[in-house]
This record gives structure tokens, sequence and C-alpha cells, in this order.
């Protein structure tokens, strides 16, 4: 089989994922499409090395400044589950960037963002991000790597994941949460005199 028959079957066989399956307990292993409402992106991109992305200073080489180098930039998006976070990593943000003329500030409703061949990542429990007190999760774009298909980003008018339908919207299930908050409070009249 040709290599971009090949592409064309494994990017059309992925799944959608939702902001709400990236805040579950679940670890969410593979490739993956997402679609959702631009909320909020870095103005300016970040520039990296591969040098930063590793955890400990000896394990650093020596680099010159363009080897490795790249950019990164943060993007929250949204779907009816609620908000996603996105880092989108080298060819992927030049990708966004050329579509921001796309963007029309005039219209009421916000663009939609369409991601494919991401991964997910669990969100680091460091100093700068302190203690999670639930689970999150980023998506991640793909580098190019060899044969393998990269992320893709693109602009659409109508959403086709099935997470962006108004049928589907999270609704906190009311009975369930209010029992358990009732049953974990105990209250403690401040005057004791009256109680």
């Amino acid at each position: 089989m040709p290599l971009e028959v090949c592409r064309l079957i494994l990017t059309q066989a992925l799944e959608f994922v939702s902001s709400q399956m990236l805040r579950s307990f679940e670890t969410l292993s593979g490739y993956w499409k997402f679609e959702g409402w631009i909320l909020q992106y870095d103005e300016v991109p970040k520039s990296f090395t591969k040098a930063d992305q590793s955890g400990s200073p000896l394990r650093k080489r020596k680099q010159t400044p363009s080897e490795d180098s790249g950019l990164c930039m943060d993007l929250l998006l949204a779907d009816r589950h609620g908000p996603a976070m996105v880092t989108l990593w080298g060819d992927t943000v030049k990708q966004f960037l050329e579509l921001l003329p796309s963007f029309s500030p005039s219209n009421t409703s916000k663009p939609i963002l369409s991601l494919s061949m991401m991964r997910v990542a669990s969100v680091p429990q460091n100093d700068w991000n302190g203690p999670l007190l639930s689970p999150m999760h980023v998506l991640h774009s793909i580098a190019k790597r060899g044969p393998n298909p990269t992320t893709s980003v693109s602009l659409l008018r109508s959403a086709t994941s099935p997470y962006m339908h108004a049928s589907v919207v999270f609704q906190v299930p009311f009975h369930s949460l209010a029992t358990r908050i009732a049953s974990s409070l105990h209250f403690v009249c401040p005057w004791s005199g009256l109680c």
C-alpha cells in the first residue's frame, strides 16, 4: 500500500476526544482529533530548544542557539463539555499563525478550530503548576518524524465533532453532587448558647 494511502487511512480512523474526557482519570493513549471554539491563545509564540524540555540540567547537552529551536504556543479551546488546553509545537504553530488573518473579529460567533493527530499528556505537577486537585490533560501537536503524519490545523464553518453539537451538552448530575456535598458538610452553630 502506498505511504500516502496509509496516512489517509490513519487520519480518517482517528476518534474525537472531548474536553470532559481530558478532565477524567483515564489515561488516553494514541492519536486523537479535537474540535473546539477558540477562546484564547498566546499573542506571541514562545521559542524553545529541545534542551529546554529535558528534566535534569545534567542531561542537557550543549547546543548552538539555532540547533533544534522552534516555536510553541498555548491555546484554550472549548467544546460543549467545557474547556480544553492545547499546546502547539513547531510547524503546527506556523499553520495556526497562517490561519489568524482569516479570523473575523466582527463575526459574533467564535471560530471553530479543528486539530487532528493530537497526543494527550497529563499536566505535570511541578512548582509552577502546584498540586493538582482534579485530573487534567493537555492536547499536544505532533512534530514531523519520518513518514509519520503530523498534526493538521484548520478552521471550520460548522463542527463535525459529536461533542460540538447541542444535544450533548454536559450537565452536572445535581442530585448526586448535592447529596455528596451535603453529606460531607458538618454545620456548627457559631453561637453555641442559641443552638
